[in-house]
């Protein structure tokens, strides 16, 4: 495998030697990059046979890299395309966690393999045996002078290509798609049905590496007299994007006929158990308090119920009202009481009121389903197309409801209350849960952060910033007195919370009682990113984002 060809998140950036030599560097691997402490400008890469010292070329980079090699995650690097101004770039993979160190892990391989292999890429038809295996070799492996590395997914990562593919039929011209499987079951028995080990895969028993253009599954599959080995069970086309949820592995996979494959190291099979643990306690709670908070969402939406509404009456500011001729007494309460901010037009019931003893729990599995739907099928997630309406007001005596709308299409039909705003928030909450189960998450490590028995990769100490500058003390730290501004010092408490904030590495709690002036520290904080992201100081990579519980509160803060 080429480094071009490694399925994770890159970095690039040109690079020149600080340490007045005069040879110039040349292609070659790297085995480590470190930022210097006496010199935060400088970086020190270790070659081979030596190390030396460079600096990016463009001053920008230097913040960039640097908060890359802070976040501790696993690398690969190395050195290419050199320039004639004697700069050369420095590429560098990033992976999450630690390296893994794996030693040699032997992997079980059957006709299934080389069926799939065949499915994939049509000019390696027919490769049995050693030929196989070494093709298995060159698609999985990176070599990094005598170091050879793989990638790996685990845990609650690898429940997609988990899932059950449906079945296809291929003729000799149909392409395999990226990612469907191959017309063969997992597990299927090919030869002696009797010898041949049958182990469904799961999150527990199983790993996932990903090679070049390929991807598979090894489950951990019994044998007898208590041994076991590592099982190829589904291989599959890779898809062609960075995996935020990718390990790095250091050792090698030896890929051999299964009837020869020995006991599973124990040092590897030590790295799967831990990678492969449930959900950890604050997830959990999570999922204790989003079932509370559907429940009431659900009643909610019983108590409104179903109006039938008629007599759509077009108005001249821009709305339309329409006669409720039957309104039950939750309902009119809910209406009365302004509890019913936006409605829907259905031609059939939700779920939810048809059937009364639906929980919140298969309200959400039937919302997931859809979503699995639409994309089996290539389509968005708003494929029907319903009608939402804002109301503007509601009269009791005449039972007439009036919406923000010019008109209606029908005359008649029913309402209920939308939860259209409620279902995108669902949905972006059941997306935020499977990203950080699977540390896909822009910080790979939230889900072991948030968890009390998570178990952190040591980072490295981010570049230290200064908590504040001239300019933002004169901007932020000012009070009126007698019609002008005056300096107002920060409290001890108050620097020291920016400085925790501007140089912890991922998540960083201010906590205070009111009037401790949290809302001027956070003011400062910004102040201060603006400033380190300023063409004029230093380069901050991404955006801020700014949310509150309450509008008021972000609304002060603007």
């Amino acid at each position: 495998m080429k480094f071009q060809d490694i399925p994770a998140e890159t970095f690039s950036i040109r690079i020149k030697r600080t340490d007045n030599a005069t040879e110039a560097l040349q292609e070659q691997p790297v085995f480590s990059v470190e930022a210097r402490l006496i010199r935060p400008d400088e970086f020190e890469i270790r070659l081979k046979n030596s190390v030396v010292f460079v600096q990016p070329v463009v001053a920008t980079d230097i913040r960039r890299l640097n908060s890359e090699l802070a976040s501790g995650r696993a690398i690969l690097a190395q050195l290419a395309n050199p320039a004639t101004d004697e700069s050369i770039e420095l590429q560098i993979a990033f992976f999450t966690g630690e390296c893994l160190e794996m030693g040699e892990v032997e992997i079980g391989v059957d006709e299934y393999v080389a069926t799939a292999i065949a499915k994939i890429d049509r000019r390696n038809g027919g490769l049995q045996g050693d030929q196989l295996y070494r093709k298995l070799d060159q698609l999985c492996f990176f070599r990094q002078d005598d170091t050879a590395f793989f990638f790996l997914t685990a845990g609650p990562a690898i429940d997609d290509v988990l899932k059950p593919e449906p079945k296809q039929e291929y003729s000799n011209d149909t392409e395999i798609s990226e990612v469907s499987e191959v017309d063969a079951e997992p597990n299927m028995v090919l030869g002696n049905a009797a010898q041949t080990p049958k182990t469904e895969p799961t999150r527990n028993n199983s790993f996932c590496v990903t090679g070049d253009g390929i991807r598979f599954v090894a489950t951990e599959t019994s044998l007898p007299y208590g041994k076991s080995i590592f099982m190829v069970t589904r291989l599959t086309k890779s898809r062609n994007e960075p995996d935020r949820a990718l390990r790095l592995a250091k050792g090698k996979l030896c890929f051999v006929d299964w009837t020869k494959a020995g006991q599973v190291q124990i040092h590897a099979k030590a790295q799967m158990t831990a990678l492969t643990q449930d959900d950890g306690s604050y997830l959990k709670k999570w999922d204790e308090f989003g079932d509370q908070e559907g429940e009431l969402l659900l009643k909610h939406a019983r108590d409104v119920g179903a109006l039938q509404y008629s007599d759509v009456l077009q108005k001249r500011d821009g709305t339309v009202s329409v006669h409720i001729p039957q309104v039950s007494d939750s309902s009119l309460k809910e209406l009365v009481n302004g509890r019913v901010p936006e409605i829907e037009v259905v031609d059939e019931l939700p779920n939810y009121l048809k059937d009364e003893t639906l929980t919140f729990k298969q309200f959400v599995e039937g919302i997931v389903n859809s979503v699995e739907a639409d994309k089996l099928i290539g389509v968005c997630e708003q494929r029907d197309a319903k009608t939402y309406f804002k109301v503007s007001d509601f009269d009791k005596e005449t039972s007439t409801l009036w919406l923000n709308t010019e008109n209606l299409s029908k005359e008649s039909g029913t309402l209920v209350l939308s939860l259209a705003g409620e279902m995108a928030q669902i949905k972006r909450r059941i997306a935020a849960r499977q990203a950080i189960l699977e540390g896909r998450a822009a910080n790979p490590q939230l889900g072991l952060l948030i968890e009390e028995k998570g178990k952190i990769a040591p980072t490295r100490p981010p570049q230290k910033v200064p908590p504040l500058t001239a300019f933002v003390r004169e901007k932020i730290f000012v009070r009126e007195k007698d019609g002008k501004k005056e300096p107002s010092p920060p409290t001890v408490m108050q620097e020291k919370a920016i400085d925790v904030a501007l140089n912890t590495p991922d998540i960083a709690l201010i906590q205070g009682p009111p009037g401790t002036g949290k809302t001027t520290v956070i003011a400062a904080i910004l102040e201060r990113l603006n400033e380190m992201a300023d063409k004029r100081g230093v380069s901050v990579k991404g955006q801020v984002l700014l949310t509150g519980f309450q509008h008021d509160a972000v609304e002060n803060m603007i």
